[in-house]
Protein backbone atom coordinates (compact mmCIF):
# COMPACT_ATOMS: atom_id res chain seq x y z
CA UNK A 1 0.00 0.00 0.00
CA UNK A 2 2.89 2.29 0.88
CA UNK A 3 4.23 1.84 -2.78
CA UNK A 4 0.92 2.49 -4.41
CA UNK A 5 0.19 5.49 -2.17
CA UNK A 6 4.25 6.81 -3.76
CA UNK A 7 2.77 5.91 -7.19
CA UNK A 8 -0.29 8.21 -6.91
CA UNK A 9 1.99 10.84 -5.55
CA UNK A 10 4.17 10.68 -8.48
CA UNK A 11 0.78 10.51 -11.15
CA UNK A 12 -0.14 13.47 -9.09
CA UNK A 13 2.65 15.28 -10.17
CA UNK A 14 1.05 17.01 -13.84
CA UNK A 15 -1.77 18.12 -11.75
CA UNK A 16 1.03 20.56 -9.81
CA UNK A 17 0.70 22.79 -13.01
CA UNK A 18 -3.16 23.37 -12.36
CA UNK A 19 -4.20 26.41 -11.46
CA UNK A 20 -5.27 27.60 -7.16
CA UNK A 21 -8.90 27.42 -8.37
CA UNK A 22 -9.11 23.79 -9.04
CA UNK A 23 -6.21 22.59 -6.19
CA UNK A 24 -8.99 20.85 -3.95
CA UNK A 25 -9.94 17.81 -3.99
CA UNK A 26 -13.46 16.82 -4.35
CA UNK A 27 -15.22 16.01 -0.82
CA UNK A 28 -16.89 12.91 -2.80
CA UNK A 29 -13.24 11.46 -2.27
CA UNK A 30 -12.86 12.43 1.03
CA UNK A 31 -14.00 10.32 4.02
CA UNK A 32 -16.99 11.92 6.01
CA UNK A 33 -14.90 11.89 9.14
CA UNK A 34 -12.81 14.30 7.69
CA UNK A 35 -15.97 16.94 6.38
CA UNK A 36 -15.90 20.59 7.53
CA UNK A 37 -18.92 23.19 6.96
CA UNK A 38 -15.95 24.81 4.68
CA UNK A 39 -16.01 21.72 2.24
CA UNK A 40 -12.59 22.42 1.00
CA UNK A 41 -10.12 19.37 1.24
CA UNK A 42 -6.61 18.85 0.07
CA UNK A 43 -3.94 16.20 -0.40
CA UNK A 44 -0.31 17.11 0.94
CA UNK A 45 0.97 17.39 -2.28
CA UNK A 46 -1.71 19.97 -3.26
CA UNK A 47 -1.10 21.69 -0.13
CA UNK A 48 2.83 22.19 -0.66
CA UNK A 49 1.87 23.25 -4.21
CA UNK A 50 -0.42 26.01 -3.20
CA UNK A 51 2.04 27.25 -0.77
CA UNK A 52 4.59 27.13 -3.56
CA UNK A 53 2.12 29.38 -5.83
CA UNK A 54 1.11 32.11 -2.92
CA UNK A 55 3.91 32.07 -0.33
CA UNK A 56 2.63 35.36 0.97
CA UNK A 57 -1.00 34.51 0.72
CA UNK A 58 -1.98 31.05 2.15
CA UNK A 59 -1.28 30.66 6.27
CA UNK A 60 -0.62 27.21 6.67
CA UNK A 61 -0.80 25.87 10.22
CA UNK A 62 0.51 22.68 12.19
CA UNK A 63 -2.11 22.53 14.75
CA UNK A 64 -0.01 19.18 16.52
CA UNK A 65 0.95 19.09 20.14
CA UNK A 66 4.48 20.95 20.75
CA UNK A 67 5.99 17.74 21.63
CA UNK A 68 4.69 15.56 17.97
CA UNK A 69 6.68 18.51 16.32
CA UNK A 70 9.90 18.15 18.08
CA UNK A 71 9.53 14.10 17.70
CA UNK A 72 8.28 13.51 14.74
CA UNK A 73 8.98 16.51 12.55
CA UNK A 74 7.81 19.43 11.34
CA UNK A 75 7.70 21.24 7.28
CA UNK A 76 9.32 24.61 6.97
CA UNK A 77 6.34 25.33 4.35
CA UNK A 78 3.89 25.87 7.57
CA UNK A 79 3.92 29.18 8.49
CA UNK A 80 3.39 28.13 12.20
CA UNK A 81 2.61 25.64 15.17
CA UNK A 82 -0.16 26.41 16.68
CA UNK A 83 -2.10 23.66 18.65
CA UNK A 84 -5.66 22.46 18.99
CA UNK A 85 -4.89 20.76 21.64
CA UNK A 86 -1.87 20.57 24.50
CA UNK A 87 -0.69 17.17 25.83
CA UNK A 88 -0.46 17.81 29.94
CA UNK A 89 1.94 17.64 32.26
CA UNK A 90 0.43 15.22 34.36
CA UNK A 91 0.10 12.77 31.74
CA UNK A 92 -3.11 11.04 32.77
CA UNK A 93 -3.99 7.86 30.58
CA UNK A 94 -6.87 7.80 28.10
CA UNK A 95 -8.07 3.66 27.05
CA UNK A 96 -8.58 2.81 23.73
CA UNK A 97 -12.97 1.67 23.88
CA UNK A 98 -12.24 -0.98 21.64
CA UNK A 99 -9.10 -2.74 23.28
CA UNK A 100 -8.40 -1.67 27.07
CA UNK A 101 -5.31 -2.90 27.08
CA UNK A 102 -4.33 -0.45 24.79
CA UNK A 103 -4.36 3.63 24.79
CA UNK A 104 -2.79 6.97 24.76
CA UNK A 105 -2.13 9.70 27.18
CA UNK A 106 -4.80 12.44 26.89
CA UNK A 107 -4.49 16.09 24.93
CA UNK A 108 -6.49 18.96 26.87
CA UNK A 109 -8.02 21.16 24.03
CA UNK A 110 -6.01 24.74 23.79
CA UNK A 111 -8.99 27.55 24.56
CA UNK A 112 -7.14 29.85 22.49
CA UNK A 113 -6.85 28.27 19.80
CA UNK A 114 -8.58 30.48 17.10
CA UNK A 115 -7.08 33.81 18.87
CA UNK A 116 -3.85 32.61 17.99
CA UNK A 117 -4.31 31.99 14.70
CA UNK A 118 -5.30 35.24 13.91
CA UNK A 119 -2.46 36.73 15.62
CA UNK A 120 0.04 34.61 13.13
CA UNK A 121 -2.37 35.70 10.04
CA UNK A 122 -2.35 39.24 11.33
CA UNK A 123 1.04 39.21 11.34
CA UNK A 124 1.34 38.34 7.86
CA UNK A 125 -0.59 41.35 6.61
CA UNK A 126 -3.90 39.19 6.23
CA UNK A 127 -7.45 38.85 7.31
CA UNK A 128 -10.29 35.83 8.00
CA UNK A 129 -11.14 36.20 4.19
CA UNK A 130 -7.02 35.07 3.37
CA UNK A 131 -7.29 31.08 2.64
CA UNK A 132 -5.75 28.89 5.47
CA UNK A 133 -4.84 25.35 5.08
CA UNK A 134 -4.79 23.20 8.74
CA UNK A 135 -2.55 20.06 9.21
CA UNK A 136 -2.79 17.58 11.74
CA UNK A 137 -1.15 13.88 12.07
CA UNK A 138 -3.92 12.12 10.05
CA UNK A 139 -6.72 14.66 9.54
CA UNK A 140 -8.69 14.17 12.86
CA UNK A 141 -7.71 17.45 14.95
CA UNK A 142 -7.15 19.37 11.97
CA UNK A 143 -11.04 18.82 10.91
CA UNK A 144 -11.31 20.01 14.19
CA UNK A 145 -9.52 23.16 13.79
CA UNK A 146 -11.28 24.20 10.63
CA UNK A 147 -14.97 23.89 12.47
CA UNK A 148 -12.97 26.09 15.03
CA UNK A 149 -11.96 28.64 12.34
CA UNK A 150 -15.76 28.55 10.89
CA UNK A 151 -17.05 29.45 13.88
CA UNK A 152 -14.23 32.59 14.36
CA UNK A 153 -15.60 33.52 11.18
CA UNK A 154 -12.75 32.83 8.76
CA UNK A 155 -13.86 32.32 4.70
CA UNK A 156 -11.91 29.82 3.72
CA UNK A 157 -10.00 27.21 5.38
CA UNK A 158 -8.52 24.11 3.92
CA UNK A 159 -8.29 20.57 5.30
CA UNK A 160 -5.06 18.84 4.93
CA UNK A 161 -7.00 15.66 5.70
CA UNK A 162 -4.21 12.80 5.19
CA UNK A 163 -1.73 14.47 7.73
CA UNK A 164 1.57 15.39 8.25
CA UNK A 165 2.15 11.30 9.28
CA UNK A 166 -0.63 9.59 7.79
CA UNK A 167 -3.37 7.62 8.62
CA UNK A 168 -2.31 3.98 9.93
CA UNK A 169 -2.08 0.55 7.83
CA UNK A 170 -5.33 -1.82 8.87
CA UNK A 171 -3.35 -4.72 6.92
CA UNK A 172 -0.03 -6.59 5.85
CA UNK A 173 3.85 -6.10 7.55
CA UNK A 174 2.72 -2.03 8.17
CA UNK A 175 -0.17 -2.64 10.00
CA UNK A 176 -1.05 0.08 12.53
CA UNK A 177 2.20 1.99 10.93
CA UNK A 178 1.36 5.21 9.49
CA UNK A 179 2.77 4.04 5.84
CA UNK A 180 -0.47 4.89 4.13
CA UNK A 181 -0.36 8.62 2.68
CA UNK A 182 0.50 11.97 4.56
CA UNK A 183 3.12 14.62 3.68
CA UNK A 184 5.75 12.22 4.73
CA UNK A 185 4.83 9.71 2.77
CA UNK A 186 4.24 11.82 0.00
CA UNK A 187 8.30 12.93 0.29
CA UNK A 188 7.55 16.06 0.56
CA UNK A 189 9.84 18.05 2.66
CA UNK A 190 10.31 17.86 6.46
CA UNK A 191 12.67 17.41 9.63
CA UNK A 192 13.66 18.05 12.97
CA UNK A 193 15.19 21.44 13.24
CA UNK A 194 12.61 23.54 13.99
CA UNK A 195 12.48 27.31 13.40
CA UNK A 196 11.88 29.64 16.72
CA UNK A 197 9.85 32.23 14.59
CA UNK A 198 7.32 29.58 13.53
CA UNK A 199 7.00 27.91 17.27
CA UNK A 200 3.48 29.05 19.14
CA UNK A 201 5.02 31.08 21.57
CA UNK A 202 5.23 33.88 19.00
CA UNK A 203 1.26 33.64 19.03
CA UNK A 204 -0.03 32.72 22.10
CA UNK A 205 -2.21 35.90 23.29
Amino acid sequence: MFRLRRMQSLLAAPLLMLPLSVAAIDAAFVDSCFHTPFDLYLTPVEAWQMKQQHPDGVTFVDVRTRAEVQYTGFTGYADANIPIMFQPGNYEWKADKKDPLTGQFKKAPNRDFSRAVYKLVKSRGLDKSAPVIVMCTAGKRSTAAAKALHKAGYSRVYNLYEGFEGVMATGGYYRGQRVVNGWKNAALPWGYRLPASKMYFNYEP
